[in-house]
This record gives structure tokens, sequence and C-alpha cells, in this order.
């Protein structure tokens, strides 16, 4: 038995309003999450930290960040070989340990928490260095798409 003169009526409005990415912000996060993270990792190692913060690990790690942001958003097809080759070059023949993670954003702890977790930073060899690099793309209504490459190189 179904009954046709029965409308049903929606509370979504009829139009959507949508902000706009909040580059701002964004910007804010990212520069507070890269400082907690290289601030923690020095504190653990008791200061005896070597980052690698040339240019060129910088634009090599934002590139593969940026190859992985649009695989994901289905705008590259991914190729891993070809992806990761500037960091296999960036290691001088040392052993590679760590990668890039993605997070949806929820608060700038859960992140750390989840970087520190991966124990990279807990590498007992002297001479390790780091690389560390964060990005955040903005979208609309404060959604926020945010990788972290953090790596290690030892001998």
């Amino acid at each position: 038995m179904c009954n046709s003169d029965i409308t049903i009526q929606s509370v979504q409005d009829k139009t959507l309003i949508y902000r706009e990415a909040d580059e701002e912000l964004a910007d804010e996060i990212q520069d507070e999450i890269l400082e907690t993270l290289r601030r923690n990792i020095r504190r653990s190692r008791r200061n005896h930290t070597s980052f690698r913060n040339d240019e060129k690990t910088q634009t090599e790690l934002l590139t593969l960040i940026q190859h992985l942001e649009e695989t994901k958003m289905g705008e590259k097809v991914p190729n891993s070989s070809k992806l990761y080759k500037p960091v296999h070059e960036m290691a001088y023949g040392r052993k590679t340990n760590g990668g890039a993670m993605h997070f949806k954003y929820t608060h700038v702890e859960k992140i750390i928490s989840d970087v520190t977790n991966t124990e990279i930073h807990r590498i007992k060899h002297p001479d390790v260095e780091f690389a560390l690099a964060v990005k955040i793309y903005p979208y609309s209504c404060n959604a926020f798409s945010i990788w972290v490459c953090f790596l290690a190189f030892v001998p």
C-alpha cells in the first residue's frame, strides 16, 4: 500500500553555501605542525639532530607531496618508481626510513602524535640525517588535506 499523495519536505536549504578555502589558516596550521615536529624531534634526541633544510631537499619533498595530492584527487596516475626516484637520489647511498603520511585535519596534537608514533626519530645512529616537510591543501568549508613527509637517512 503506497499513498502517492504524501510529500516529504527537505530540511536542507535549496542553495548550499560553501565557504572559500582559508589559505591563511592553512599556512598557520602548517607552520605549527612543522615547528612542533622539529622541536619534539630535537628534544627527544637531546638536540643531537641534523635536519636537511636545504632548498633542494625541501623542493624535492614538496614536489613529492604535490604529486601525491594530485594522485589522491585523481588528477594524476600513480607512478611510484618515478615518484620516489628523487628521494633515493637524496639518500646518497644511505638507507632511507620513513615516507609521506596523509591526514585529514582534526587537530594538531593528533597529527603530531601519529607522526611521533612512527618512531623514525628514535633511530640511534649518531650520523642519521632527517628531512621533514609539511604541506596543507585547503579546500572549502575549512577542510584540509595535510601531508607530512618525514625521512631518516642512515649511513
